[in-house]
C-alpha cells in the first residue's frame, strides 16, 4: 500500500501548524504538527492528540487510523514525518518536507542541499558587494 499523498496534503492544510508538539492550545485555537494534523483530520480529538506522548506511542495507539486513512504502514514513517515537520521554519515548508519524505525522499540530503545553496547565495552576494566578510564597514 502506498501513502495517499493527496489526503496527507489535505490534512496538512486543514488546521493551524506548529512544530515541537503534536498539538497545543494558543489562546482559543489549537495548533498541530504534521502528525497532529493527520490525526485531527482523521477525527481524533485535539485533547487526545495533545496527550499522545512519543512517536512510538502514537504508532501503538493510532496505527490503524494512519494506515486506513493515509496508507502509512510503518512506524519509521511517523518518525520521518516528525523530523520533516520539526526541521521546517514555516507551515508551507513543513508541508513540502513531509510530502518529500512520504514520497521516499531523504530529508538529510534535502536539508544539506538547501544549506549548500544558501551558502552559495551568501558567497555570491558578498562577492558582488566586494565584501570579504572580515571588515566592519567603517565610513572614511
Amino acid at each position: 500500500m502506498t501513502c495517499d499523498i493527496v489526503k496527507i496534503t489535505a490534512a496538512l492544510n486543514a488546521y493551524p501548524w506548529t512544530r515541537g508538539a503534536y498539538s497545543m492550545r494558543q489562546g482559543d485555537n489549537a495548533v498541530y504538527c504534521a502528525v497532529g494534523l493527520l490525526l485531527r483530520f482523521a477525527g481524533v480529538p485535539q485533547a487526545d492528540i495533545a496527550c499522545a506522548g512519543h512517536s512510538g506511542g502514537i504508532w501503538a495507539r493510532y496505527h490503524e487510523i494512519l494506515e486506513s486513512e493515509y496508507g502509512i504502514t510503518e512506524p519509521a514513517m511517523i518518525h520521518s514525518i516528525i523530523q520533516a515537520n520539526d526541521s521546517a521554519t514555516s507551515h508551507d515548508e513543513a508541508i513540502e518536507q513531509v510530502q518529500f519524505v512520504v514520497d521516499g525522499g531523504d530529508l538529510v540530503e534535502l536539508l544539506r542541499a538547501r544549506q549548500a545553496a544558501a551558502e552559495e547565495l551568501a558567497a555570491a552576494a558578498r562577492e558582488r558587494l566586494g565584501d570579504d566578510g572580515g571588515a566592519c564597514g567603517a565610513v572614511v
